[in-house]
């Protein structure tokens, strides 16, 4: 599915567009600028996030934040709350 994802970084604000795919085995995106050039990946398996980009920093884009977000709009909302629910006891 394509996605938006944006950023704000040292005073400036960035949009990206994403492609992801997501299912029981993990995510994947790919994200692109507004001219559809590459600009980063992100894969998320087995609870560890990748993120590789030839162009932006790491301290741009919290890889890890993307996927929680990602959590929150998708997961369905039981899972999310088992998973969650021992977090703020």
């Amino acid at each position: 599915m394509a996605q938006c994802i944006s950023a704000s970084w040292q005073g400036r604000n960035y949009v990206f567009n994403a492609w992801a795919k997501a299912d029981e085995t993990g995510i994947e995106m790919v994200l692109l600028n507004e001219l559809g050039a590459h600009m980063a990946e992100l894969t998320y398996r087995d609870g560890q996030v990748s993120f590789s980009s030839p162009v932006l920093p790491s301290s741009l884009l919290k890889p890890e934040y993307i996927v929680a977000d990602f959590q929150l709009c998708f997961y369905s909302a039981p899972a999310l709350r088992q998973a969650l629910e021992g977090n703020f006891k």
